[in-house]
Order: C-alpha cells, then structure tokens, then sequence
C-alpha cells in the first residue's frame, strides 16, 4: 500500500533589507529563537503556500546546499523564491548565512534532546499537566492542613490517590509531593541547560564555534550530570 503523502510545512529567515534567504528549516521554534538573536532578520512562515505545495511543486529550497540559499530572494507578494540580483551576494550576506544555517543546525539538534528529556516527565496525555499541578497543590494544601482527615473532600485528588494506590491520606499526600519534586527537579536541569546554551548559540560569531558548544551540551545532558 502507497504512503500518503502529508505536505510539510517551512519556516525561514531572511536578510531584513534585501529578503535574500539565509537558513530555511521546517522547525518553526529555530526560525523564531535565529530572528530573536540575529539582527537586521526577518522570519517568514510557511513559504510553500500557495506556489510550492503538491508533491510534484514541493519546496526546492528544501533540497538545495545551504551555501546556495543566498541566491534566492523571497517576493513577500507573490510568495515566490526569485533569483537573487548576483549584486546583493555580498561576502557579508554570505557570512550571515553561514551563521544562520549553523545556528539554525545546532539550536534544532538542542531543542531536540531537551524535549526528549522533558518527555520523562511529561505523559502525552491531553492536560496531564494541570491535573499534575492541581494533585500538588491539593496534597500540599493537605498537608499544610496537618493531614486533617475530616477535610478530605476538599482534596478529592488525594482521596482518589489514596484509594488507588491502597494508602493511607497522609501517605498518598507525601507521595504526591515525593513525585512533584523529583519532575521538578528534571525540569529544573533542563531549564538550566536550555537557559546555558540557548545564550551560547546566541552569542557565536563564527559557525566554527558551533561544533564545540553541542559538544559540551551532548556532555552536560547525557554525562555530567545525566539527565
């Protein structure tokens, strides 16, 4: 049986005066963290449609060398790619392409593993989180009340643990709380290494730096210590 074919959708940043295309990736959280940190950039968001949708008229920017994408100039109204004017491809045009692909390469790849790791924590079920926040609050509440029993219904979520799991309320309150601080500890390493090399990315000049700061996130995520 024939795959469907599902369209995919791109996200891109452009040279703010000119619109000539310097990285283009279908990750639209890199697109946005480059035109954060990069200036003089603009971002632009699914640039397929209209003219390169279909499987016969996908996007080819997708399949060139990113040492080409400067050749291509973005026409916002008729929301093409054109030929860039060979005048506009300065050596500074194509250093600031170089350092957007690199970026762009290297925050997707972190982005990557850091949502990996988060995923421990996470259950993939829809508002699992709140219901995670609320059974904390309410077996914090709980145990702020001194474990009152005789205030259980207001806590129906230690109630239902406790039936469950065949506990006692303080028990099931503790083990809550127990739970909530070992994900939030996870979260904690992960905000700190997001937070650490998200600045990295964003303060190298030179691609050739890139390399050596994934390395030392890959080392910092996985090593020392794990996450």
């Amino acid at each position: 049986m024939q795959k469907p074919y599902f369209p995919r959708s791109y996200y891109v940043l452009l040279d703010s005066s000119t619109s000539i295309l310097l990285t283009i990736g279908s990750n639209h959280s890199s697109i946005a963290f480059l035109n954060e940190c990069m200036p003089d950039t603009i971002a632009k968001s699914a640039v397929e449609y209209p003219n390169y949708t279909g499987f016969f008229s996908r996007l080819f920017l997708a399949r060139i060398k990113p040492k080409d994408y400067p050749k291509w100039t973005w026409d916002n109204k008729n929301r093409k790619f054109i030929k860039t004017n060979k005048n506009l491809i300065s050596r500074s045009i194509l250093d600031k392409s170089r350092v957007a692909e690199s970026k762009r390469d290297i925050i997707s790849k972190i982005m990557i593993h850091l949502t990996n790791a988060r995923n421990k924590v996470g259950i993939g079920v829809a508002f699992q989180e709140t219901v995670y926040l609320t059974k904390k609050m309410q077996a914090q509440e709980f145990k702020n009340f001194g474990y009152a029993e005789d205030l259980i219904m207001d806590f129906p979520y230690v109630l239902q643990y406790a039936d469950y799991a065949k506990l006692s309320l303080k028990q099931a309150a503790d083990d809550i709380l127990f739970k909530a601080k070992l994900d939030e500890g996870l979260l904690a390493k992960t905000e700190l290494l997001r937070l650490t090399y998200f600045n990295k990315v964003k303060k190298a000049t030179d691609p050739d730096q890139l390399p050596a700061v994934y390395e030392e996130f890959i080392r910092d995520c996985y090593v020392t210590p794990p996450v």
